[in-house]
């Protein structure tokens, strides 16, 4: 979430606005404070990342009742949203179908493969039952899934969870960790059956040390969302409900595959993660964007 914070803080800047940040640290209380905190603050809008509203109900009907118009990101597209409560996001579940087709093509449709899944909220969880595990399904016939999971709070118990899964089956030869989050706890379950050097992996979200195993062979692919673009995506949809303007109900985020052929030339740095460039130059988004809001020409 810091390279979409940087973007929304770069896009907020050409309006003179200002971008305050309070890190819930994924824990429903902590959460609570900071809407409560928003509360009393007062802003034009509470954007959250990645964020369900079943953690902290309480706290998000407060922003209701004082009128602040809230933006969940990160959670699909349950409903339709209106100037109250609306949504940003990526479409996760053809982000994991696109991680499953590079395992398809990589194993000529013969992988054995082991997936890691995240079950925080119906959103993570379907990207696996509804993304990945289908795409297995209709398009790799000769593939066998296993499926172990867990939840953000808990990712220490995939090194059990994964180490586990191999004991049973030391025929599995490839790995997908649903997000670049959780490969180090794979990783860490593949060592003490030594499958490290086996186990292929491809991963999701492209952050800088995913990009990073890739460029070095880690991982045979890694598909992200243009982060950059989410933000002043996140931007506009806050301002809109600010201004009582009609929400947008399914923002397109581009989705891109990283291979180690095509991550060559690309700046693998904290800079590049948060330039927006690995999704291509220019970024007419950006004109596109502040034009709409009137301040460019």
């Amino acid at each position: 979430f810091s390279d979409v914070l940087a973007c929304m803080k770069s896009a907020l800047a050409a309006l003179g606005m200002q971008l305050h940040v309070c890190n819930g640290n994924a824990l429903p209380s902590t959460l609570a404070q900071c809407l409560n905190q928003a509360v009393q603050s007062k802003p034009a809008a509470v954007v959250t990342d990645s964020i369900n509203y079943t953690l902290a109900p309480t706290a998000f009907a407060a922003l209701g009742s004082a009128k602040i118009p809230v933006v969940l990101t990160g959670q699909g597209y349950p409903k339709a949203g209106n100037d109250t409560l609306s949504y940003i996001s990526y479409d996760g579940t053809k982000m994991l179908s696109l991680a499953a087709d590079s395992i398809i093509a990589d194993s000529q449709g013969k992988a054995k493969v082991l997936i890691a899944q995240i079950k925080d909220t119906p959103f993570t969880a379907n990207q696996i039952t509804k993304g990945a595990v289908p795409e297995f399904k209709s398009h790799c016939p000769g593939c066998k899934v296993t499926v172990v999971g867990s939840t953000t709070a808990q990712y220490s118990q995939f090194t059990t969870l994964v180490a586990t899964a191999m004991t049973k089956n030391s025929s599995i030869d490839y790995a997908l960790p649903q997000y670049d989050s959780t490969i180090t706890g794979v990783v860490q379950g593949l060592n003490p059956v030594q499958a490290t050097s086996r186990v292929k992996m491809a991963s999701t979200t492209a952050t800088l040390a995913g990009l990073q195993d890739v460029s070095s062979g880690k991982l045979i692919a890694d598909v992200g969302f243009n982060t950059y673009e989410y933000g002043y995506a996140d931007v506009d949809q806050a301002l809109r409900m600010a201004l009582k303007q009609p929400v947008i109900q399914n923002e397109v985020v581009p989705l891109k595959v990283f291979t180690p052929s095509n991550v060559k030339g690309l700046q693998i740095t904290t800079t590049g993660a948060s330039s927006g460039d690995w999704y291509g130059t220019p970024h007419g988004y950006v004109k596109g964007f502040e034009k709409l809001w009137g301040v460019s020409g």
